[in-house]
């Protein structure tokens, strides 16, 4: 006879080394093919049961089999963005139970049932947060199509009239090309002429009814070229770019303006549709209260379970960490020489498309403000005042400034756990100059806290070996220039924040410089090379640090506790 097939009871009298085990042994009892199942369906169940003697170690037998069965399901699960367990489920949540209730005190058993909660209602809100994100990131961008969309039009109508040649033809500083090559040349040495006259745009010639534009970019060989109506039509250019393809992309900026203006039409009227609905998906996360309950009855339970003299200790621990924090970053990102402004309005432009690159993974506040006297008053250095931004890490405050006066309403941040950066309008120059004030206080500053401050240690150490390196010395100067009395670590975290404002522009390294970077990478591992970082490996590390904010594989790790030290 089978008894396989006709058990009712499993009774585990001790936990095994593995989850498996676990799970090998319930599979004798959890099958298909249990007769007394078959004789009464509706009603046949099964029990399971284990045992455990208190203040024994099949507690800690049962947190070893919690631990694995973690790391095994979130294997299991296959989600590339998770970079921490963010719940307990099957095997793992048994046996956690089984932990806390063989201890023999009930509150570790109260303990675990709350972490978990707590974690599940974390999710929730990090979730919600996301959408809402979205939805807002979605309505705003409706709302730019619906404003813009009336003078676009009109912009649209007027230049699709103008004159195009049937046949290329472009004219440049006054010389007529009928080829491409030709006249994508003519744009480049236009381009280099204006970026050593040290003008940052001229007009250049014409297209048929279009005059045609060049700017300078955000670096030296950034262009942008422009073909003039009522209207302007941009594409970007390098001093590297192929003429035949630079004057083709020229003329495609105005090839099929009568499509275009279709499509304005078609995007306005899904806005003025699409608002309406989104704005109705707005709402707060309802269960704001419930975790926050749920945290104080948390810390509650662990200040009765934690030992007096532990208390004591960490109390002792924490003041120290107070005082002499092992975090340090720089607060302002200085601009010697201030820039014109851009319009506020602009700049909010700027700040709502450079954050929707990163998919509301940025646990930051980000704000777009006049002036620095709107933060902090008039009676502030001229360092600050000329502040085209600053960071605020989490849970950091400056000294005599309110929340209120930081953020935004709706935005201030709970106990601590949201941060702040900020870019000034009135100090930035041009779009682009915003975009890499954006970059230098995201990837430069908030970036290297997504390591652990282990490694962001060690980050900013490699850094400050690299101040003797030819290429990276105008960067040293600079920092050294603008932050005199700054500590090393600082300083270095500047320089890191300096490159990352380039790191768009340096997408696409030379083939020299990827094979020295890969044997420079090479060397290191085999221990080899002892040389300090590259110019091109900084790149690297904040490109990194971007794609990985953005794909979220990267979250906070380092927490700061105070501004300056």
């Amino acid at each position: 006879m089978n008894v396989q097939d006709r058990l009712v009871a499993l009774h585990h009298l001790d936990a095994p080394w593995r989850p498996s085990d676990l799970e090998q042994r319930e599979g004798r009892i959890i099958r298909q093919g249990n007769k007394l199942y078959d004789a009464d369906p509706e009603n046949f169940q099964v029990a399971i049961n284990r045992y455990a003697t208190k203040q024994t170690l099949d507690s800690r037998m049962w947190q070893t089999i919690e631990g694995k069965a973690n790391f095994i399901e979130q294997v299991r699960k296959g989600n590339s963005d998770v970079r921490e367990i963010e719940d307990i489920a099957g095997e793992a949540a048994n046996a956690a139970e089984m932990k806390a209730a063989s201890s023999g005190n009930p509150l570790i058993l109260e303990e675990m049932s709350l972490r978990q909660q707590i974690r599940k209602l974390n999710n929730e809100r990090v979730g919600h947060d996301r959408e809402q994100y979205r939805l807002r990131d979605a309505i705003r961008s409706a709302e730019r199509i619906e404003a813009v969309a009336d003078s676009r039009l009109k912009e649209l109508k007027h230049d699709a009239k103008l004159e195009q040649p049937k046949q290329f033809v472009m004219t440049i500083d006054g010389e007529t090309y009928d080829k491409r090559k030709d006249a994508g040349d003519a744009i480049l040495k236009a381009a280099m002429q204006l970026s050593k006259s040290g003008k940052d745009d001229a007009m250049i010639g014409n297209y048929g009814g279009f005059n045609i534009h060049v700017e300078q970019g955000d670096y030296t060989n950034n262009f942008h070229l422009s073909l003039v109506g009522e209207g302007s039509y941009t594409t970007d250019f390098t001093s590297e770019a192929d003429p035949v393809g630079l004057a083709m992309r020229a003329t495609n900026t105005v090839k099929d303006l009568d499509g275009a203006a279709e499509q304005m039409e078609d995007a306005k009227v899904r806005a003025q549709a699409d608002i309406p609905k989104l704005q109705k998906q707005v709402k707060p996360w309802p269960k704001q209260e419930e975790l926050k309950d749920a945290k104080q009855l948390h810390a509650d339970v662990l200040e009765q379970l934690k030992p007096k003299n532990k208390q004591a200790a960490d109390d002792k621990v924490e003041k120290a960490k107070d005082s002499n924090p092992d975090v340090r970053y720089s607060l302002f990102s200085p601009s010697k020489k201030p820039g014109n402004g851009i319009p506020l309005a602009e700049l909010q432009n700027v700040v709502d498309d450079m954050a929707a690159l990163y998919n509301g993974n940025i646990p930051l506040t980000i704000r777009a403000v006049e002036s620095m006297e709107e933060l902090y008053g008039s009676d502030i250095s001229e360092d600050v005042r000329n502040a085209k931004g600053f960071y605020l890490p989490t849970g950091a405050r400056i000294p005599g400034v309110t929340a209120s006066d930081l953020y935004n309403v709706g935005e201030q941040p709970q106990s601590g756990q949201r941060g702040m950066a900020a870019l000034v309008a009135r100090n930035l120059r041009s779009r682009g100059d915003a975009r890499a004030t954006f970059r230098h206080e995201v990837l430069g500053h908030f970036g290297p806290n997504t390591f652990t401050p282990d490694d962001k240690a060690d980050l900013l150490k490699r850094i400050s070996e690299t101040r003797d390196a030819k290429e990276l010395q105008p960067y040293w100067d600079s920092i050294d220039s603008s932050y005199g009395d700054a500590t090393e670590s600082l300083k270095a975290e500047e320089v890191f924040a300096r490159i990352a404002e380039e790191s768009e522009a340096y997408k696409n390294p030379t083939w020299r410089t990827k094979v020295l970077n890969f044997l420079n990478k090479l060397l290191r591992k085999i221990g080899l090379s002892r040389r300090p970082l590259t110019l091109c490996e900084l790149r690297e590390t904040a490109s990194a640090i971007s794609k990985g904010i953005r794909s979220g594989e990267r979250t906070q790790k380092t927490f700061p506790r105070n501004n300056q030290s």
